[in-house]
């Protein structure tokens, strides 16, 4: 990476004389990847795809605006301005106009990052359909984030320097860029000063922590604040061109980083993925149309993002929304989410994949824009217009139906599992890796992004039956492994625990690399193998692994085995969505729905180990500390423990399986309906 700047440099020194047109894509790309994106002819005019040093932002010319309002009876663009007129409407209404007249302590999530979408939203709409209205809306926000004395504060970098503020200046970098001649020329000026002075403010903060957590969605917020104000100005001050450069140092080894991904890259969990990726699509779309560095070509971590949020979906007909008071839906329950916040999908991706479909051909992104357009009609839509600008009618939708149903997500560890595609099956995530994915940890020394990730190396997630049989943390004040479902050692947490928020510098500067070991599928029934020792800091831990073993969408079993030096406890956790009540010290069970979830516990090889239900408190952002039932195995001490667990969801009619051991191989077999598989 460190041929990335001195490349990037010299790139970056022929657009600030102006004397080219950019540097190529290939200066920036870095290390090729496995299966780089064939080189493709450009677009047509009417794709708005000019690579190059262009005048404006996603939008390049008044030809182009004229072509959008001849499409503003057609779908889905009729729709898409409702919806965006309904929900901007209602947000208005309800925003605290009073907020934020002095700037606050420790306000980095500042309520100002609506404003900054308001002002985008009004921009597109005035622009495309020239109501008067319209202009005065954008003109009265636009004066008060300019009246404001900060567009929030930063509990270390101050006024200005994170979401708020990179809201706010992509807002008006859009009316200045869009709607400047039609303002009045002290509003234009006063927005050229202020976006200046405090894009100046974001980028020495951004610049000089180096590259702050390339997975990090505030990271990717400011990077687009301050790439839209540095091409949006870059011809009325040199100011604008020190703020390009300052972003651009930060962003190019972000989208390098992105290269050795295989989609999903983000430790913090779908929700913050999302949030980010709403930012980094339109950084790469302004850097290959303003600035002629193409970082989407050969990306193999951008062009597999539509893989990813496929997998990641729950079952169709499990999936949940709910209706705001302006009458439009937002999810409620979409997504298998293993970091921080719930799950359900915070951000609006219908704009990113519609770009996607569009650079990369890809039919699974437009059928994953085109499902969320239909299904989600309000939630987060205020800068989802960007999708009407890149939207290609040509590249047809393809749903994922005919794809696998599991895949191995290398980079975070992660293999997600499903019964179907369709209807209302189970899905299954399994986890093991060190916070933050493999690449980041070999090759970077601190902490890339991965605050709200949990220590939870060999965790897993189930839900079916339209409900979580293995549950997730949910949105936690605090990191620990035992909101995860997995394994403590000798009473021990995973190596960042305690921490507010996840740091994964140790596992970085001691090698530390939790995998999973390999998968395998033999006669329908898929393995997972799992190494989590090197997760705990235990000078006697020999060995600590976890095998799954997936049968169907109602079974699955795992094999816990733990050597130490000298005798340890240890403890497998389990959290559902319903409470479990024991039959006795192996066997527990739940009602779910009209099945019940039944949990049987088998010890291996002198292990002594039973299962309880203990009570845990756990420290949640909002609910603040509560205390919860888990099912937990107790194995106790020694210095070889091994057990099994089986899992099943089974309907009062249906015969369960069991597992047994063999005594004289001390292997262990899964029985049902007269069929048996040795599994260990």
């Amino acid at each position: 990476m460190e041929k990335i700047i001195p490349i990037l440099a010299l790139c970056l020194g022929t657009i600030l004389t102006q004397q080219s047109t950019g540097c190529t894509g290939d200066a920036t790309e870095g290390p090729k990847t496995a299966n780089p994106t064939p080189s493709r002819p450009q677009a047509s005019e009417d794709s708005f795809f000019a690579t190059g040093k262009q005048p404006h932002l996603f939008v390049h010319s008044p030809q182009q605006w004229e072509l959008l309002q001849t499409r503003l009876n057609k779908e889905p663009y009729a729709s898409e301005i409702a919806r965006l007129r309904t929900s901007l409407e209602a947000r208005m209404d309800r925003f605290d106009w009073e907020q934020d007249t002095e700037p606050r302590p420790n306000n980095a999530m500042s309520d100002l990052r609506p404003a900054g979408d308001f002002i985008a939203a009004l921009s597109f709409l005035y622009r495309l359909e020239q109501r008067e209205e319209d202009l005065e809306a954008l003109l009265e926000t636009v004066n008060y984030v300019l009246n404001l004395p900060a567009w929030g504060v930063h509990k270390y970098g101050g006024p200005n320097v994170d979401l708020a503020g990179a809201h706010v200046m992509f807002g008006l970098s859009l009316a200045y860029d869009w709607c400047g001649p039609d303002l009045p020329s002290e509003v234009t000026a006063t927005i050229q000063e202020e976006l200046l002075a405090r894009a100046t403010q974001m980028a020495e903060f951004v610049n000089g922590k180096g590259l702050p957590g390339y997975q990090n969605n505030h990271n990717a917020l400011r990077l687009l604040g301050l790439i839209s104000v540095g091409v949006s100005l870059r011809n009325e001050d040199p100011r604008a061109q020190a703020i390009i450069h300052k972003a651009m140092e930060v962003a190019a080894p972000t989208f390098e980083a992105l290269s050795h991904t295989d989609g999903f890259f983000a430790a913090e969990g779908v929700p913050y993925w999302q949030y980010g990726l709403s930012a980094l699509v339109p950084i790469g779309v302004i850097a290959k149309e303003n600035l002629g560095i193409d970082w989407f070509r050969g990306n193999q971590g951008l062009e597999n993002v539509p893989l990813a949020q496929a997998y990641f979906l729950l079952p169709p007909e499990s999936r949940l929304v709910e209706t705001n008071s302006a009458g439009l839906t937002r999810p409620r329950l979409d997504v298998l989410n293993f970091g921080d916040g719930p799950s359900k999908s915070w951000h609006d991706y219908t704009k990113y994949m519609t770009y996607l479909a569009r650079e990369y051909r890809s039919g699974l992104a437009q059928w994953l824009s085109d499902e969320n357009r239909r299904n989600i009609t309000g939630h987060n839509p205020l800068t989802r217009f960007l999708g009407l600008i890149w939207y290609d009618p040509k590249v047809q939708p393809q749903s994922p139906e005919n794809l696998p149903t599991q895949h191995w997500f290398k980079e975070q560890g992660i293999f997600l599992w499903r019964s179907s595609w369709t209807g209302n099956g189970t899905v299954i995530g399994i986890k093991s890796t060190p916070p933050g994915g493999r690449f980041t940890t070999e090759t970077y020394p601190f902490n890339p992004g991965s605050s709200h990730s949990q220590p939870d190396a060999g965790t897993f997630l189930v839900f079916g039956n339209r409900s979580w049989l293995i549950a997730p943390p949910g949105y936690t004040k605090d990191r620990q492994t035992s909101y995860a479902n997995t394994l403590l050692v000798n009473g021990n947490s995973q190596i960042g625990s305690n921490d507010n928020w996840l740091h994964t510098d140790a596992y970085a500067r001691e090698k530390r690399f939790p995998r999973i070991v390999s998968v395998d599928t033999n006669h329908q029934i898929t393995r997972i193998q799992c190494d989590l020792t090197p997760a705990y800091r235990d000078p006697g831990l020999i060995r600590c692994t976890r095998t799954f073993y997936l049968v169907d969408a109602t079974t699955w079993i795992i094999i816990d085995e733990i050597h130490h030096q000298s005798p340890a406890t240890a403890e497998a956790i389990f959290h559902s969505e319903s409470s479990f009540f024991l039959t006795d010290s192996l066997h527990a069970r739940t009602s779910v729905g009209d099945s019940e979830f039944n949990v049987t516990m088998l010890p291996l090889e002198k292990t002594d180990a039973s299962l309880i239900v203990k009570e845990q408190i756990e420290w949640m952002k909002k609910e603040g500390k509560i205390r919860k039932n888990v099912l937990t195995v107790q194995a106790q001490p020694g210095t070889q423990l091994k057990w099994a667990t089986l899992f099943q969801l089974v309907n009062p009619k249906d015969m369960s399986g069991q597992l047994t051991l063999d005594a004289s191989t001390g292997s262990v077999i899964y029985e049902k309906n007269g069929h048996s598989e040795i599994l260990d």
